[in-house]
Order: structure tokens, then C-alpha cells, then sequence
């Protein structure tokens, strides 16, 4: 039988290694990955059908239906609401990932419903589907976290682990592999092992368009062309963050993934003579189309200390480290996005490691309603500002729901590369409380 809950810390670190995976692509290959894509993402949620089918778990089957019907309902209006261009540029479905979002719905119930010893496979081979989306270029990274996250929290409210009565493992034999089956009728759906407790775990899903009032590259520092992603911006984009909190008494653990990515495409025009990039001069070519494609992704371990609680407010202090990478790609090409003739290209990233400090700090005004303000960052000319206001609501019990604005300031400079960055965005958030 599973324990539900503290597995999930496979969960998130499987999330921020697909969330850092790299986009290098090779044609032929990316279109192999994306078909294996294409059918695992059917295999793992009709594989939690079988389970339930072999051990006559009827309310297994419901419930899956449950998740899986609303991981996608919900999927397909975030497409609508969203319309987001995909990195092909081929239609406005990217956020979130569809087949991401049928993945981990599948794997999450086989996890939580049937234990580990199928469920993490599961999870692996759910991280192997992301991952194809990504590498075959229709989807972002920021669209594969939301989708996998989309997948997992539908399983986390309607589905629950199965009685003790049944096991399902694979098993070696000495002429080859088979699985071991064992079922005792009669057994019973267990209740959930979050129902009446203490939470000392909360997963959060953050979303919402993002909106860009400064994004200036240059590389080199002294001498490249200044790139401003901002003036090339005509409308909102989506992004999409998750954290994962550990309490215990007065001290609280705290990781947060953050792959905002950006692009942008623009007709050879906007150059009236030759520019320079991370060594690399582009022409002004007629017919040509430039592809700009920006990627800020963080990655932050965070320790705070309640200093203060009280019957309506709470403050907590502490700091970490945050990882951070600043990369943008320009290509210069004929075609379209899907089918083009590369002319030039240039890539310039920077990437550091900053110690960040952090305030967390919560007035609730009744027992289902609080204002939280969050700060995370460090000062100086090479700064980093990550500021968020939200409106809580406890919607259920170890679920809340939440509305605001986060604004991120950033400034980073090496010999080689120069970026600023300033966005804000519309945020909602669902948070996961758990045992």
C-alpha cells in the first residue's frame, strides 16, 4: 500500500529534472520520441483501467474516470482561456500540456491506488512523456509543469489508496518474468490518510499570464546589439510554478521551480543594418524571419523560522540558495517555425548560484480567508526581487485557492552577457495540504 503523501517528494524531484532538461533537438529522433510520447500518454492511464479491471476494484475505475475526466476538462479550458503559441509556432494550445496532463493523471492513480511499486514506473515513464514535448518542440517547459500538475491534483482529491487486500508486483522467474496477482475478496476502499490530520506537506500549482515591462539582452556586455524581448511582446504570455513545502513546529523547508520561457518571431525588418550577438552578425536578409527565444529558469532550496504567530497573523524569516539561468537563443531563418532553413544562430546564457533571503508573512481575516505576502531575493547591481501578493481561500479541507500579483525585478551581468528583467503577472494558485 502506498503511503500517500510522503512519496510525493519523488514526485517533485521528478518534476524539476524534467523542468531543467535541456532542448537540444534532432529531428528524426525528436519525431521517435514524440510518437513513444503519443502512446504512453494512452498506455498510462488505460494501464490504471486494467489494474482495476484485473482486481475488480469497480470504485478504482471511477475514480479514475473522475481524475481523468477532469484533469482534461480543465486542460482544454486552460488551452481556450490561454492561447498560448506553441515553440512551433503551429497553433495557440500549447499551455498546458494535454499529453502531459494524461500522463501523470494515469500514473498518479496507479501510484496512490495500487502503491509505489508501480506507481513511481509510472511517474517515470509520465516525466518520459513531458519530456517529449519539450524535445519535439510543442511545448515549453513552464507547459509540461502545469500539465503534470494538472494530472496529479485531480488524483490527490478523488482518488484514494486500495485495502491491503490486494497487491500487484512483478516478478522473476528462472525462465523468464511474469506478475504476481494476489486479491482477497471483500476488501474495502481505505480512507484517506490526509482525512483529520495535521498537514505537514503542501504542494502549490501557480499559473496566470505574465506580462513583460523590461527584457534587455546583450551580449557582449560592451559592444553586442541591445535585444528588448518587451517591445517585440504584442500579447500575454502564460507561465506556469510549483513549489513544495515541509513543516515541522516553528521551521519550515521550502523548493521552488520556476521555467519561465518566452518567444517571440519577427520579420528581418526590424534591422535596418547588421547587428551583433554572442559573435555572431546578422543581416538584414529580405524575406528572412528572426526567431527570439528567451528562457529564465530558477530553481531555489529555502529555510524559514517562525518568528512570530498569533490568532490572525504569522511571519516567517529565513533564506537559501537559488539557482538561476538567463539564456536567449536567436535564429535567423526562410520558412516557418516548423519548417525552416537556418540562416544564422546565437545563443548567450549566464547562469549563477546566489544565496536569497526570504520573508513570508500571513494576516488571515477568517478562518477560510488570509492576505499572504512573499519576498524572495538579494540585493546589490547584480540584484534579484521576486515579490508576490495573494488573497487565500481555504476552499476544503487540505485544499486552498488563491488570487494575486507577483512582480519579478532582475538584473545580471557578466563579461559576456547582460539581462534585465522585469515582468509581473496575474497569478491563481491551488495548494495541497497533506500528511
Amino acid at each position: 500500500m502506498t503511503k500517500h503523501g510522503l512519496n510525493r517528494n519523488t514526485i517533485f524531484f521528478a518534476l524539476l529534472a524534467m523542468g531543467l532538461v535541456g532542448t537540444a533537438r534532432a529531428q528524426s529522433d525528436d519525431e521517435a520520441l514524440a510518437e513513444a510520447g503519443d502512446w504512453v500518454q494512452i498506455l498510462l492511464p488505460a494501464g490504471g483501467y486494467v489494474g482495476a479491471w484485473i482486481t475488480g476494484d469497480k470504485q478504482g475505475a471511477i475514480q479514475l474516470t473522475k481524475a481523468l475526466g477532469a484533469a482534461g476538462v480543465s486542460a482544454h479550458f486552460f488551452k481556450q482561456v490561454a492561447e498560448r503559441g506553441r515553440p512551433d509556432a503551429t497553433d495557440s494550445r500549447s499551455f498546458p500540456s494535454g499529453h502531459t496532463t494524461a500522463a501523470f493523471a494515469g500514473s498518479e492513480f496507479i501510484r496512490i491506488r495500487y502503491g509505489n511499486a508501480w506507481g513511481i514506473p509510472a511517474t517515470v515513464a509520465a516525466a518520459f512523456v513531458g519530456y517529449t514535448r519539450i524535445r519535439a518542440n510543442k511545448h515549453f517547459r513552464d507547459d509540461v509543469l502545469a500539465g503534470a500538475s494538472n494530472g496529479l491534483m485531480w488524483n490527490w482529491y478523488f482518488t484514494s489508496p486500495y485495502a491491503d487486500s490486494m497487491a500487484i508486483r512483478p516478478t522473476a522467474y528462472d525462465d523468464g518474468y511474469g506478475f504476481d496477482i494476489h486479491y482477497e475478496f471483500g476488501g474495502e476502499r481505505l480512507p484517506n490518510p490526509d482525512d483529520g490530520r495535521s498537514a505537514r506537506f503542501r504542494y502549490t500549482l501557480e499559473w496566470g499570464p505574465v506580462s513583460q515591462d523590461t527584457n534587455l539582452f546583450r551580449s557582449p556586455l560592451n559592444g553586442g546589439f541591445p535585444i528588448d524581448l518587451a517591445t517585440a511582446e504584442t500579447e500575454f504570455d502564460f507561465t506556469s510554478r510549483v513549489s513544495f513545502d515541509y513543516f515541522a513546529d516553528r521551521h519550515e523547508w521550502s523548493g521552488y521551480l520556476a521555467p519561465m520561457e518566452l518567444i517571440e518571431f519577427d520579420t528581418a525588418s526590424v534591422l535596418t543594418e547588421p547587428a551583433q550577438f554572442a559573435g555572431t552578425v546578422f543581416e538584414p536578409i529580405p524575406d528572412s524571419d528572426f526567431e527570439a527565444r528567451y528562457n529564465f529558469i530558477e530553481a531555489r532550496a529555502v529555510y524559514r523560522y517562525r518568528l512570530h504567530e498569533s490568532d490572525r497573523s504569522t511571519v516567517r524569516i529565513g533564506g537559501g540558495a537559488s539557482y538561476q539561468q538567463s539564456l536567449l537563443g536567436i535564429t535567423q531563418f526562410f520558412g516557418t517555425p516548423r519548417n525552416k532553413t537556418v540562416i544564422d544562430s546565437a545563443t548567450a546564457d549566464i547562469k549563477e548560484v546566489k544565496a536569497i533571503a526570504s520573508l513570508r508573512m500571513q494576516h488571515r481575516f477568517t478562518r477560510r480567508i488570509e492576505v499572504e505576502f512573499q519576498v524572495d531575493g538579494f540585493p546589490g547591481s547584480d540584484h534579484y526581487l521576486n515579490t508576490a501578493l495573494l488573497l487565500n481561500w481555504r476552499a476544503a479541507p487540505g485544499w486552498s485557492m488563491g488570487i494575486g500579483a507577483r512582480y519579478i525585478d532582475r538584473e545580471v551581468s557578466s563579461d559576456d552577457v547582460y539581462n534585465k528583467l522585469q515582468v509581473g503577472d496575474l497569478v491563481l494558485t491551488v495548494s495541497h495540504d497533506f500528511s
